[in-house]
């Protein structure tokens, strides 16, 4: 069975954090960071604010990417379905 917890699935112990380039991981640990200073008046360090990325990306990650999936899923139906009329449209009389 697969969990889901810090890793994405415990089954292929992928971090989710390291879904998220290098460098992109930087720039967000970077804004948390500037937030807490300017919206709460608090000052985090890279630790802490890495801690909050993570603890959103397996909050709210997993829902993200369901509606990613029901996007595409959607998207794929309404051409397939295009598709199918136009098949039925070539057909010739018998």
């Amino acid at each position: 069975m697969l969990q889901y917890n810090k890793y994405i699935f415990t089954k292929f112990m992928i971090k989710i954090t390291d879904l998220i380039p290098k460098e992109s991981k930087t720039h967000y640990i970077y804004k948390i960071m500037t937030f807490f200073e300017q919206e709460r008046d608090e000052q985090i360090g890279v630790i802490a604010a890495e801690e909050v990325l993570t603890f959103f990306l397996q909050s709210i990650g997993p829902a993200i990417y369901n509606k990613g999936i029901q996007d595409a899923s959607s998207v794929i139906k309404e051409k397939t379905d295009g598709i199918a009329l136009d098949l039925d449209a070539l057909k010739k009389a018998d």
